[in-house]
């Protein structure tokens, strides 16, 4: 593999040492030149600047002249004319505002809106009033101007149009509240004839649908169809009569409404003879409906009539209107025509004002016209004199060489060390151009020496890229390669003669992927380059990229700050191999743990299974004995009593009917007590039978079983084996059985076990507080409730035992966790009770304790899942 390092080097060209021409050697580095002798550039310019200044003076004398002359002129202006002409003005404007106001009384809505427009108006024509005083103080030397005499007689007048006009806006506004009451008048008429009409229609169309199945029905006689028929056109035209009557009272209704926004007096006439025309017509309607009917629709009719053709009916109402917006509008001309007038009259006075203004203006701009002659003069003498001040003495003995000097030192600040230098002087150009030899020959030295760094400091990156044990390669902001390590080679076998400085970063991906170097689908070979190339010029986290050979390389890519590329790639083969090997590792655990889980589950029923045949067979060993003496003595009781009746026979007939009742009444008694016995024989016969098939392993079948009598049988159960282990054990049993608790859709030998194991526990928590404290006063008690909760039923097991610490509350469901001593407990037995409470029955079990006080368990029991009912369905 051939090692490459690829960079740019600088050319050795500019390593070569520069001599500056010049007429001689400069001085040394570091020495200063001698100081100048006579005057400096400063005393020159000085000279100069005080030649320029003299004549500078001399325009600005000529200046304040001619601006003294034009500002007495404008103060003339400004005082006297100017003034009249603004007020003049204002006046206009003022007059315009007032005229362009009123019109927005036309759109108040109410009387709150034409105060507020009233008000705004009242305060412009107060500010009229004011400027026409202004205009009259300052026209007081001229009150026989004819232009100011005529704006008074229109100022007044605009101020009567304006009463006149809020009057009439007055009016509108109350014509228009009573069109607004008329309306609300015939809106509640329109709606009151529809209801009206709404149940007959309904009526009628019943009736039309009766007798039309009565016509239709052919088994029906055929005198009942015929008259069925002739009631049914009858009811036919009625339907028709309503619906036409409908139809013209919303007619009338519409044409009312209308009413309201028509602005033609003649239009409105139209209107109302149509009116008139439909009821008319509503009146023809009206007498052929039922009678009942008839005259709560004429008083329909009426209220419309009323509303149409009175006085102060809608028409007439929307007409007054009407002439009231007219005689508004004239008004509203009328202001606009003395608007006008007044607008003339002061269009005269701001002639004549303007007519003082040129006269002032012409006079102004001779006092100028003589002032600006004197000042040319001057500043041609000043321009003159200071071209020759610049040309002659600035320009050619001191900006010349500053500019010479200038140019020089630009191009040794651009590099050109070789650049000639203009000759001194005795001034302090001289002395820069000195300094500059100076600075020369510095500059030169340091190239030098930065050039020598420069090579050592790419020496060095080169080393330091080539030792990277990485892939390296750095690319430009055009996306072409500029320098690259011998490992990125290795990677990329056979590639030395493209990944060559100034190639793309496209070629040598599609090269490497061309010639096999990348795992690519041939299919997908163009998508691939292109996802390829996207992710390299918008790089994110580091990435997994699949040699043919079968390495794994993790390529991290970034940007750098000039907007070019870094890529870094790094041979993880061996930790893939690693991570491979850890996750057949971890699949080889959690098969390990799934079969402990089923390994637990199986444990978890045999240890079931062991527990309730052991209570099973402690119980059954408990009552085997009793069951036999029921059984046996029952039957010897039942000969005894039969020897008895037959030995004392011929005593009985002795006896008086009184004494031989009593003593019938015995034989009945033990007769009955007898037949208990054996009835409790045999409740406890099912018991043990129950307690059986509670010890088998098989899961049960699910059916609706009593709350209280399987919580009854469970505590029965769980009492017998506590005394069969313990004969020295005591507890009193509180029952609280809800008589509503009723019955629940279950596999009863679960709930039996889940009931068992809280009885028990209880039973244990009271017998150790018992045997290991000192209170005397101390009664182990065992509280059972039941309670209906409607769709759930509650199981309540309460002691008053040692409680559960608050450690380790939050274990007791957990498999295997118990507090009780070794061999005494397995801990699966809440575990179990919870996951057939809520797992297999859908309920909740809850736990309420203190610690050396109680433990109360609430268990909550949904009357039918689910999936009962859609097994009974």
């Amino acid at each position: 593999m051939r090692s490459t390092m690829h960079a740019v080097s600088p050319s050795d060209d500019a390593a070569g040492t520069v001599n500056p021409p010049g007429p001689g050697p400069g001085p040394e580095p570091g020495a200063v030149p001698a100081r100048p002798a006579g005057l400096g550039v400063g005393a020159r310019l000085l000279l100069a600047f005080l030649g320029i200044t003299g004549f500078a003076l001399l325009a600005a004398a000529a200046a304040i002249y001619s601006f003294t002359a034009v500002g007495n002129l404008m103060d003339a202006i400004t005082e006297k004319q100017v003034p009249s002409a603004l007020t003049s003005l204002d006046l206009s404007r003022q007059t315009e505002r007032i005229v362009n106001l009123a019109p927005a009384l036309l759109s108040a809505a109410n009387s709150g809106e034409q105060a507020a427009v009233t008000s705004r108006i009242s305060a412009e024509v107060e500010k009229l009033h004011g400027l026409l005083d202004a205009l009259g103080a300052g026209q007081r030397d001229r009150t026989g101007d004819a232009a100011f005499l005529a704006l008074a007689p229109v100022v007044r007048g605009l101020g009567t149009n304006l009463e006149s006009l809020n009057e009439v806006i007055a009016g509108r506004l109350a014509v228009r509240q009573r069109e607004r009451a008329l309306q609300d008048r015939l809106l509640k008429a329109h709606g009151e004839t529809r209801k009206l009409l709404a149940p007959w229609l309904l009526i009628v169309d019943a009736e039309i649908a009766r007798l039309r199945a009565t016509v239709g029905d052919t088994t029906a006689p055929d005198a009942q169809r015929a008259k069925s028929g002739a009631r049914l056109e009858a009811a036919y035209a009625r339907f028709r009569a309503l619906r036409r009557a409908e139809l013209v009272a919303s007619l009338v209704n519409d044409s009312l409404l209308q009413a309201t926004d028509v602005e033609d007096p003649d239009q409105l006439t139209v209107m109302v003879f149509r009116l008139n025309r439909s009821f008319r017509e509503l009146e023809t309607l009206a007498a052929t409906l039922d009678p009942k009917l008839r005259p709560l629709l004429m008083t329909r009719i009426s209220e419309f009539r009323a509303l149409a053709t009175a006085d102060d009916g809608i028409p007439r109402t929307q007409a007054r209107e009407v002439q009231l917006v007219h005689d508004a509008q004239r008004l509203l001309d009328e202001n606009a025509n003395l608007a006008g007038q007044l607008t003339t009259a002061v269009d005269n006075l701001v002639g004549g004002a303007r007519r003082g203004i040129a006269r002032a203006r012409d006079q102004a701009r001779a006092a100028q016209s003589l002032s600006t002659n004197a000042l040319l003069a001057i500043v041609v003498l000043a321009i003159v004199s200071s071209v020759l001040i610049v040309w002659l003495y600035v320009g050619r003995n001191i900006a010349g060489r500053l500019v010479a000097l200038s140019q020089s030192m630009l191009s040794i600040a651009q590099g050109r060390l070789d650049s000639p230098i203009p000759h001194g002087g005795n001034d302090e150009i001289g002395r820069m151009a000195e300094a500059l030899k100076v600075f020369r020959d510095t500059a030169v030295e340091v190239r030098e020496t930065n050039l020598r760094e420069i090579r050592e400091a790419r020496r060095r990156l080169t080393d330091a890229i080539e030792s990277i044990s990485e892939g390296f390669a750095l690319f430009d902001t055009d996306d072409r390669l500029i320098v690259s390590n011998s490992r990125y080679l290795q990677l990329y076998p056979g590639l030395d003669e493209i990944v060559t400085p100034g190639v793309p970063f496209r070629d040598v991906v599609a090269a490497a992927a061309d010639r096999g170097l990348i795992a690519v689908d041939p299919a997908a070979h163009e998508s691939w380059l292109e996802d390829r190339v996207a992710r390299h010029r918008d790089p994110g986290p580091p990435f997994l990229q699949r040699q043919s050979d079968g390495r794994w390389i993790q390529v991290s890519e970034r940007r750098t700050g000039d907007g070019g590329w870094v890529a870094v790639y790094t041979d993880v083969s061996e930790l893939k191999d690693q991570q491979a090997a850890v996750s057949r590792a971890k699949e080889a655990a959690e098969r390990a743990l799934e079969e402990l889980k089923q390994t637990q589950t199986s444990l978890i029923h045999s240890e079931k299974l062991a527990l309730l045949g052991q209570l099973a067979a402690g119980i059954a060993h408990e009552i085997k004995n009793p069951l036999n003496f029921i059984g046996n003595f029952s039957d010897v009781s039942r000969e005894l009593l039969d020897e008895i009746r037959e030995a004392i026979a011929d005593r009985l007939a002795e006896l008086d009917p009184e004494q031989r009742t009593a003593v019938d009444d015995l034989f009945a008694m033990l007769d009955g007590n007898l037949g208990k016995i054996v009835e409790h024989g045999r409740r406890a016969d099912q018991i043990v039978k129950g307690m059986l098939s509670h010890s088998r392993g098989a899961p049960g079948e699910r059916r609706a079983v009593a709350v209280n009598a399987l919580v009854e049988e469970s505590l029965n159960l769980a009492y017998h084996g506590a005394r069969a282990t313990d004969r020295t054990f005591n507890v009193t049993l509180d029952l609280h059985l809800d008589p509503a608790a009723g019955e629940v859709v279950c596999t009863p030998q679960d709930l039996t076990r889940v009931f068992l194991n809280l009885f028990s526990n209880a039973f244990y928590a009271t017998r150790r507080r018992d045997r290991g404290g000192d209170d005397r006063a101390y009664r182990p008690t065992v509280t059972v409730a039941t309670r209906d909760l409607g769709d759930t039923v509650e199981v309540r097991v309460r002691d008053n035992g040692t409680g559960i610490p608050a450690a380790v509350r939050d274990k007791i469901f957990t498999p295997f966790f118990t507090t009780k001593p070794a061999g005494e407990g397995t801990g699966l037995g809440l575990s179990l009770s919870f996951d057939i409470v809520v797992h297999k029955h859908g309920g909740t079990i809850d736990v309420d304790t203190r610690d050396g006080a109680f433990t109360e368990f609430v268990v909550r029991l949904p009357r039918r899942r689910p999936d009962d009912h859609q097994e009974d369905g």
